[in-house]
């Protein structure tokens, strides 16, 4: 499988230079290939020469291709800064427009294109046939599906156009066999009055720093903030580590978020401590982090922060690692600057854009400047990029004070007081809306939704589930000094923060992480009842704790305990059927009547059909249409010593009218079965309440 290379853009009024993206070769004729390729008696399809590898053989076919749409583009000049393909799409815009039928709302035409046609455009020049690769060569990197899978020069791709009478809008599909194809991005076409931004990349992001350092309230309050043990010195051409208790000034330096990948890295260990303080040398270190470190003297700052190069990587006890993990918050509030290579799998791939990758351009339509642009570019490179997908860097976006994005499209940026990337005309600014939580730099966040953001990303290591949130919490806890944090829930919303359910099938973690918690399963979850919701509580907290694997209360913990006083269970038993290959857990009453309950773990191996199940009836929520109230109630099974461990969960809400008397009328007017809580619980509170105690 070939690489989807740019390589070199070629005059349309001289001798056309090619140069293969896998072999190096370049080339002054367009027939130069067909020529080789006899050569090695390859053009008829006849017996490979056996110096040949299959390899070579496909890049050198594939490469023809390219040639060919070359051969084909250079009947006609560039238009506009586009090939004769692309200009006749956006040429018929006006004709489209006008023959739009009384109240249609838009038309919709589409073109076929390869990969091959669209790296000859682009070696040619056409800035269209280079976006559509650039955000295709992007997806290549992101893409989930198997490396047979992702495209190469002989894939095909279908640029649907969309007219409507105000606006001309693109569609770029990857055919994939499936009736609808992988729609890769969106391009939308502004009205300009100038061309977009033409500083030098580096130069912009120099000035958006120096316009956020003088007119945003992002700057980091150091007050209180720790400093990270160790920084590397870049001010000068040789590198070196250095302790920051050396310093005699407070040292203003970036932070770097980033994917390790699976290449072997240069990293700080016992063995290299000393060396380190003397030199680091660049040379051996992997492309991402020179591309951070030229990013960073760009900007004019002497220190950067990485964590391969600043924490001691080979401790058996990890004691330096969990020292550093404990004040993450303040290494990555505390600094300037925060670079994020957002595109990067591996440390081995570089953080900055490939040579000619862009992210929109301006051209005319008709006689009017249009600005033509990835619209889903920040959802690519940012939001929906590979970095996003990493537990780590989720707190490291929301505790910056401002961040840089390195990315395959280019420079982005993202602070509290602005959104804004290296192509955009500055009238086009407005469109880019500042996610809400990063507006929580300076309040409060609302925890569930951030919950729910977190989890939707990985970790490598299950274990670290709490610890790659503890900055977060540290600085949630900073809003409200009185509220105590156990195990990713607060205190003073518990009852409401237990009714979390899991998005799809998990697993459990390798934490100790009480099951009453979202951190003992590996998956995203989901919150039954919002914060701001209109309900009231069945159950109530009488007690909770849990057991810290060393001292930080932000961190893992061995185990955990949740005394929950409520009015009476609702006893139930198990059942699993299968429906349309899935497995559909039911819990079925003492009359008879069943319900459908959400399981946290699908594997969990001590669940048998038949065994009991209880009901402990949490929230009562009323919608905003004032509809039926929806009960969420946690599913419990006995433990040990008289205690519980939660399962799942179960919402009660549109159910039929067995199921209201036989789930809904107990939880409800009951809050649960008195004697059945009295057959299971030890204890019970002066107000008559028994407490059921999960674990």
């Amino acid at each position: 499988m070939s690489d989807i290379s740019f390589g070199t853009t070629a005059k349309v009024d001289g001798p056309v230079h090619l140069t293969s993206p896998r072999r190096g070769i370049t080339q002054t004729d367009p027939h130069a290939h067909s020529s080789s390729l006899q050569s090695q008696g390859l053009a008829d399809g006849s017996a490979l020469n056996s110096t040949v590898s299959l390899e070579a053989v496909a890049c050198i076919l594939e490469e023809r291709l390219v040639d060919d749409e070359v051969r084909w583009l250079l009947a006609n000049e560039l238009v506009e800064q586009l090939c004769r393909r692309c200009r006749r799409q956006l040429d018929r815009y006006y004709t489209w427009r006008n023959e739009l039928p009384e109240g249609s709302l838009f038309s919709r035409s589409t073109k076929r294109y390869t990969v091959a046609k669209l790296t000859a455009g682009t070696r040619l020049g056409c800035k269209f046939c280079c976006l559509m690769l650039s955000t295709l060569q992007l997806f290549r990197w992101t893409a989930q599906t198997h490396e047979s899978e992702r495209p190469d020069h002989k894939t095909i791709l279908e640029l649907a156009t969309r007219v409507s009478r105000h606006e001309l809008k693109f569609d770029l599909i990857l055919e994939d066999g499936s009736p609808l194809g992988i729609n890769i991005a969106l391009f939308r076409t502004q009205r300009v009055q100038r061309p977009a931004q033409s500083a030098a990349p580096l130069d912009l992001a120099k000035q958006w720093l120096q316009t956020c350092a003088t007119s945003h309230d992002c700057s980091s309050r150091y007050e209180g903030l720790q400093l990270p043990t160790r920084l590397i010195w870049i001010a000068d051409s040789s590198l070196r580590l250095v302790e920051t208790t050396t310093c005699s000034e407070r040292p203003i330096y970036a932070t770097l978020s980033y994917c390790w990948g699976t290449t072997e890295n240069v990293k700080l260990t016992e063995r290299s401590y000393a060396s380190f303080h003397r030199e680091i040398s660049q040379d051996e270190l992997q492309p991402t982090y020179r591309d951070a470190i030229k990013v960073a003297r760009a900007l004019d700052l002497e220190w950067i922060w990485i964590d391969a190069l600043c924490i001691i990587q080979d401790q058996i006890d990890h004691r330096d690692w969990r020292s550093e993990a404990a004040i993450m918050g303040d290494i990555y509030g505390g600094g300037y600057i925060n670079l994020a290579a957002s595109t990067s799998s591996d440390v081995g791939q570089g953080a900055l854009k490939p040579e000619g990758s862009i992210a929109g351009f301006t051209t005319k339509v008709g006689s009017q400047l249009v600005y033509i642009y990835v619209s889903n570019a920040w959802e690519l490179a940012v939001t929906g990029s590979t970095l996003s997908r990493r537990g780590w860097a989720f707190q490291e976006r929301l505790l910056a004070p401002r961040t840089l994005y390195l990315s395959n499209l280019g420079l982005f940026w993202e602070c509290s007081g602005r959104r804004t990337d290296e192509y955009s005309p500055e009238d086009f600014q407005h469109s880019l809306h500042v996610d809400d939580l990063c507006l929580g730099r300076r309040r409060a966040w609302h925890w569930q939704k951030l919950v729910e953001r977190y989890t939707r990303a990985k970790l490598s290591h299950a274990q670290d589930r709490l610890v790659a949130i503890s900055g977060l919490a540290r600085c949630q806890q900073a809003m409200d000094s009185k509220d105590t944090y156990l195990a990713g829930l607060w205190k003073k919303s518990l009852e409401l923060q237990l009714t979390w359910g899991v998005n799809t099938p998990c697993t459990r973690t390798q934490s100790s992480a009480p099951t009453w918690s979202w951190a003992s399963v590996d998956g995203g979850v989901k919150f039954a009842v919002p914060e701001d919701g209109n309900l009231s509580f069945l159950s109530t907290a009488v007690d909770a704790s849990t057991r810290l694997v060393g001292s930080d209360v932000f961190g893992e913990v061995t185990s955990g305990i949740l005394g929950m006083a409520c009015r009476g269970l609702v006893q139930t038993r198990l059942e699993v059927n299968r429906r349309s290959g899935f497995l559909v857990h039911r819990l079925r009453c003492n009359d008879g009547s069943t319900t459908v309950f959400e399981l946290d773990c699908q594997e969990d191996a001590l669940l048998r059909v038949g065994d009991f199940a209880y009901l402990l009836p949490i929230t009562e929520s009323i919608d905003s249409r004032g509809f039926s109230p929806m009960i969420c109630s946690l599913v419990l099974q006995t433990c040990y010593g008289g205690t519980f461990r939660r399962i799942g969960i179960h919402k009660a809400f549109g159910l039929t009218p067995i199921e209201l008397r036989s789930f809904v009328y107990p939880l409800l007017e009951r809050g649960g079965e008195p004697a059945v809580a009295a057959a299971v619980c030890h204890e019970m509170t002066p107000g008559g309440r028994y407490v059921v105690t999960i674990i």
